[in-house]
C-alpha cells in the first residue's frame, strides 16, 4: 500500500462488552485526490462441510445468511440445526453494503468445492470496478459507488457483531441496532394479482416507503401494528422492483420484491413444461426420468453430456430432490386440476423409470420396492446400488398416492393401474423405507388399505 493507511480496530463493546465492535479507517496521506474503487473484505467462517460427520456439519458448522440494501444490509450465520444463538453483524450509522461477490467453481484457491464449501463470499462497501468485472457472474441491483478522499482526509467505517438467541430474536437484534426490521408478507416473491404486506421498524422511525420510479409500484399505508409500520404493495408489471424504507433521517433500506404471474398460471405452465420438456424419452436407463432442463442450451441434462463439475449422478440422475419431486409436483397438481397428457405422462416415468430401473431391485424374483440412490449413467445392474435413502422413498410414494387420488376421483382420466394398485405400490414403497433388511411380503400377507 502507498499514499494511504488503512487502520482495523476490534473492541468489546455493549453490555457487558457483549458485542464486537469493527471498526476501519481509510487515510489519504498523499498531495493528491485518490478514488478506492472498491472496498471490500472477505468474511471466512467454519462452513466446512467435510467428512461426512453428521453432528460436525449441523452442530459445529454454520451457514451463512446475509441482505445487501444499502443501510439496512446484515449478516448472520447459524448452524444448519436451526439451534441458536446466531452471529448478527450490522453496519453501523454511516456504513452500508452494496455489492456481494462469491468465489464459484474453479476460480482459485477459495473457489466453491462441491459440495464440502460454497467458497469464499465478499461484501462491498463500495463496488465501482468489482461490480463491472462480475457482472456476468454475480447479481447486481444496487448502484455502484467509489470513495474520494482530498489529500490529508480521512474516513471511517464501522460493523458490530452481536448475538441473537434465535430468529424471533434476531429481528429484535437489528432493530436494537439502528437497522431496520422489515418483514413481507407473502414474501418477496409476489404474483401480480396480490398483494404483499410489508411492516417495518426502526428505532430512528419510518419516514417514507417508496417504489422504484417507473414501475408503477402501489405502496398503501396501513397503519400499525405491534410497533409496525404496515404497508400494502402491489406490482402490476412482472421482474424486479425496488422498494426503499426511508428511516432515521436520511438512511435507507433497498428492498427487491420479484413480481410473477399468478401462481395459477405457473403451476399449469410448469406442469406443462415438466410433461412435455424435461422427461426422458431413450433408451438409456434413465427413460421416462424427469431432468433437470438447461436454460442456457435450451436442453435436458444428461449423464451424456453434462458439462458441470461436481456430482454428475446427482446432477444428471434423476433421484435424490432434484429428480423425485418433480413427479411429486406434477401428480400432486392433476390432483386438483388432471390433465389427460399429464397423467400419461406420470404412467410413463412409473412404469419405464420406477418401476424400470430406480425400484427394479428383486429378491427370489420378486420386487423388493427399495430405491437406488440415483441413475448413475451404467445401464443395467446400478453401479451404485445405495437404497438407504429415506427420503427418496417419500417423494415416491406420495408420487403413488396422488396417482391412487387421480384414478380414485376422475373416471374420464385414464390411468395405467386402478386406484388400488397404486396405493398398494406407494404401500410396498413406505415398507421398504422401514427396514434395513428387506424381505418381499409373502402372497396372502393379510393388508389393510384405508381408502
Amino acid at each position: 500500500m502507498r499514499d494511504f493507511t488503512l487502520t482495523q480496530a476490534y473492541t468489546l463493546a455493549g453490555a457487558g462488552g457483549n458485542q464486537l465492535a469493527w471498526t476501519i479507517r481509510l487515510k489519504n496521506t498523499s498531495t493528491e485526490r485518490l478514488e478506492f474503487q472498491d472496498l471490500g473484505f472477505p468474511l471466512l467462517m467454519n462452513a466446512w462441510w467435510n467428512g461426512g460427520n453428521q453432528k460436525g456439519i449441523y452442530e459445529q458448522n454454520v451457514g451463512r445468511h446475509s441482505f445487501v440494501g444499502k443501510d439496512g444490509s446484515y449478516i448472520y450465520w447459524q448452524r444448519p440445526n436451526g439451534v441458536g444463538p446466531f452471529l448478527v453483524m450490522v453496519p453501523n450509522a454511516g456504513t452500508s453494503l452494496e455489492f456481494k461477490n462469491k468465489a464459484r467453481y474453479n476460480e482459485g484457491p477459495f473457489a466453491e468445492q462441491d459440495p464440502s464449501w460454497e467458497g469464499v463470499v465478499e461484501y462491498f462497501i463500495h463496488s465501482k470496478n468489482i461490480s463491472v468485472e462480475r457482472a456476468t457472474k454475480t447479481a447486481k441491483y444496487l448502484p455502484a459507488t467509489s470513495l474520494i478522499l482530498e489529500p490529508g482526509a480521512e474516513r471511517t467505517y464501522g460493523f458490530t457483531f452481536r448475538w441473537a438467541a434465535d430468529y424471533a430474536n434476531l429481528r429484535n437484534v437489528l432493530y436494537d441496532a439502528g437497522v431496520v426490521d422489515a418483514v413481507s408478507l407473502p414474501g418477496m416473491v409476489v404474483p401480480q394479482d396480490t398483494k404483499a404486506t410489508l411492516a417495518v421498524r426502526a428505532k430512528g422511525g419510518i419516514q417514507q416507503v417508496g417504489g422504484e420510479s417507473g414501475k408503477n409500484i402501489t405502496v398503501t399505508a396501513r397503519g400499525t401494528r405491534k410497533g409496525y409500520t404496515l404497508y400494502d404493495l402491489a406490482f402490476p408489471g412482472l421482474g424486479a422492483h425496488q422498494v426503499t424504507v426511508r428511516y432515521d433521517n436520511g438512511r435507507q433500506s433497498v428492498l427487491q420484491y420479484y413480481s410473477v404471474k399468478p401462481i395459477e398460471e405457473l403451476v399449469t405452465a410448469h406442469a406443462t413444461f415438466l410433461a412435455t420438456k424435461q422427461q426422458a424419452r431413450t433408451a438409456r436407463g434413465y427413460n421416462g426420468a424427469y431432468l433437470q432442463w438447461d436454460m442456457s442450451r435450451r436442453k435436458q441434462i444428461t449423464w451424456d453430456d453434462y458439462r458441470g463439475g461436481g456430482w454428475k449422478e446427482w446432477m444428471a440422475g434423476g433421484s435424490d430432490d432434484l429428480g423425485l419431486a418433480p413427479a411429486a409436483f406434477l401428480s400432486e397438481k392433476n390432483v386438483s386440476a388432471p390433465n389427460q397428457n399429464e397423467v400419461a405422462s406420470l404412467d410413463y416415468y412409473i412404469e419405464h423409470f420406477l418401476l424400470g430401473y430406480l425400484q427394479g431391485r428383486t429378491e427370489n424374483g420378486t420386487r423388493t420396492y427399495q430405491v437406488y440412490r440415483w441413475y448413475d449413467g451404467q445401464d443395467g445392474t446400478p453401479k451404485d446400488q445405495g437404497v438407504w435413502r429415506a427420503y427418496n422413498y417419500v417423494h415416491i410414494a406420495n408420487t403413488y398416492l396422488n396417482l391412487y387420488k387421480i384414478a380414485k376421483r376422475y373416471p374420464h382420466i385414464t390411468t395405467r393401474l386402478t386406484a388400488t394398485e397404486y396405493l398398494l405400490m406407494g404401500y410396498r414403497t413406505l415398507e421398504a423405507k422401514s427396514r434395513r433388511s428387506l424381505s418381499p411380503l409373502r402372497s396372502g400377507t393379510p393388508l389393510t388399505i384405508w381408502a
